[in-house]
């Protein structure tokens, strides 16, 4: 997890800073821990600027994210970002300053196709 607090010059009227919190949580992390230590950071950050925009981007894997959309955070990326499953996320209170994403293909990695 990083952290960056973002204050441009010029900033909108109803918006102070901007938060920005990336997030990797393995599969095989405590799932109850991270959604704890995010709503902790969350609280502080929106306590101490209270008119903070906040994003939340990264690999969430299958974090369970009710907790985020209760803050209320909302959900940007709608599309599968690995198979099937919506596991690269945005999560944002600044969601009409997004447009719709794209999902690029992966980059890296082992090819699809095994060679024997």
């Amino acid at each position: 997890m990083v952290w960056l607090l973002y204050r441009q010059p010029r900033m909108p009227r109803a918006v102070s800073h901007v938060v920005v919190g990336v997030v990797y949580h393995p599969p095989s992390a405590n799932a109850r821990a991270m959604i704890s230590y995010l709503l902790e950071c969350l609280d502080t950050v929106t306590r101490d600027h209270p008119h903070a925009g906040v994003v939340l981007i990264g690999d969430f894997n299958q974090l369970h994210y009710a907790a985020l959309l209760a803050y209320p955070l909302r959900q940007v990326v709608k599309l599968a970002t690995r198979g099937s499953a919506v596991l690269d996320k945005i999560y944002t209170s600044l969601k009409d300053w997004y447009g719709v994403p794209s999902v690029m293909p992966n980059i890296g990695g082992l090819p699809t196709t095994q060679w024997s």
